[in-house]
């Protein structure tokens, strides 16, 4: 993700979904490479899991419990449960060792606002089968949310990556 060849540059859209923003290490410089490779007006789209689905273990009908630390930030989780792990490392008796992180979307935003993008966009949404036995409490939980961050038109005399 961050080893991009330098010439791609002024991209109208960079679309991140599920599963993306866990593997960032550094959200600083992750939100300012997105700026500087979008076309001033082009924006970032990411669509994922909330952070309170991945952090929450649903244990039977309406019981919960917290497997990871929601304001961990940069502290790499240590353990995932099957149904949240990458697609291909599920249902394995020794899944692939990883490092991945929490980002409440506060971090998400004020990262893409600090490298000078504009927040236009963010939605939380409850999807009750990502909580598998919880019954309808499910529906009174985020689930998923969606960001969208342009870049102003005004910043497009700045240095761009690669120049």
């Amino acid at each position: 993700m961050f080893d991009l060849p330098a010439d791609l540059v002024d991209l109208d859209l960079i679309y991140l979904s599920w599963g993306a923003i866990c593997w960032v290490r550094d959200l600083s410089v992750w939100a300012t490479m997105v700026a500087d490779r979008l076309r001033p007006g082009g924006s970032i789209l990411i669509a994922d899991h909330h952070p309170i689905w991945e952090v929450l273990t649903v244990t039977g009908p309406n019981g919960l419990t917290v497997s990871t630390d929601y304001f961990g930030r940069n502290t790499p989780r240590s353990t995932i449960d099957n149904v949240k792990l990458p697609t291909g490392a599920r249902d394995t008796p020794e899944p692939p060792a990883f490092t991945v992180f929490v980002w409440p979307p506060s971090d998400i935003i004020t990262a893409l606002l600090a490298a000078g993008l504009r927040l236009t966009h963010f939605t939380e949404f409850p999807i009750a089968d990502m909580y598998g036995g919880l019954s309808v409490a499910a529906s009174h939980l985020p689930a998923t949310y969606l960001i969208r961050a342009p870049r102003d038109v005004s910043r497009g005399t700045e240095p761009r990556v690669g120049k």
